[in-house]
């Protein structure tokens, strides 16, 4: 049976699902707006620890407002089920492009991974650390912004699966060694994921390699990636250390935020090529 109508919102279509429920674009005729709809049955939060985790973590995460952050407008119950109201974000995954461009340019690379750092930075000071940052939660619309997706979902997943193999399997590419120890997590495990995709978007491959899932989890946990120059000659020795700062094991030895992260690719490629500086990187 098709869905016409989720409470107040017109149904679309659906724009995907996952472990947690489907996410449909809909319209608000009361707005005169389209959002995107996050459906999550209500036994995923069925436990009281989870319900409390779960709305605490949607409360933060509204109150996190900019550019380069997909805003959640509302939550409400319906027919049994929780429904996150979104932005709606017309455009294409980091993922799509770089199945379709293999290596960015610097250019392209920059302004990509500027504008992620920019919002996790206003996350982040928010206490909200997204701990699912991958290519297929940052979308790029077509004027060239950059909206991280996908906030509210990352630790309820993690929480409410007996294994959270799931979760492991869609992400542990981009896991930090000490998300995938089971560890503390603080902002620095969403600063490695960025460090895994900035790499990737230079070298056309993941930094951290494995026959299967447990031989890449070995390698996220205990071996250094190959050089980015052996693939690209564009990245010199000084933008390698860069990355792998934001790669390095122990989050204390990463960047003290992913706005240092940011400023240290902006004060090189103001050195460099300040040609390829499009986009302003977070305040401190």
């Amino acid at each position: 049976m098709r869905l016409e109508k989720i409470g107040k919102y017109d149904v679309v279509r659906v724009l995907g699902k996952g472990s947690t429920g489907k996410v449909y674009k809909a319209f608000d005729p009361i707005i005169d707006r389209f959002v995107a709809l996050k459906v999550i049955p209500g036994e995923i939060v069925s436990q009281p620890e989870h319900l409390q985790r779960f709305k605490k973590e949607v409360k933060a995460q509204g109150r996190v407002l900019h550019p380069n952050v997909a805003t959640i407008f509302d939550v409400d119950f319906y027919d049994g089920n929780y429904v996150i109201v979104m932005e709606y974000v017309e455009g294409r995954s980091l993922r799509d492009l770089m199945q379709a461009e293999r290596i960015l340019t610097l250019k392209l690379f920059y302004r990509i991974i500027s504008q992620a750092c920019a919002g996790l930075h206003c996350a982040h000071k928010q206490g909200v650390i997204h701990r699912d940052i991958k290519p297929e939660n940052i979308c790029l619309t077509s004027e060239g912004r950059v909206k991280i997706l996908d906030f509210s979902i990352a630790k309820l997943q993690s929480s409410t699966t007996s294994t959270g193999l799931g979760f492991l399997l869609g992400s542990a590419y981009y896991m930090a060694p000490e998300q995938i120890q089971g560890l503390l997590i603080t902002p620095a495990a969403d600063q490695f994921a960025l460090g895994v995709i900035a790499y990737e978007m230079l070298a056309g491959k993941r930094p951290f390699q494995g026959r299967n899932m447990a031989d890449t989890i070995l390698s996220a946990t205990r071996q250094e990636p190959p050089l980015i120059g052996e693939t690209n000659p564009m990245v010199d020795e000084e933008l390698e250390l860069i990355i792998r700062v934001a790669l390095a094991k122990e989050p204390h030895r990463r960047y003290p935020s992913v706005a240092r992260f940011s400023r240290a690719l902006r004060d090189y490629f103001g050195k460099v090529s300040p040609a390829v500086l499009q986009e302003e990187s977070p305040d401190d």
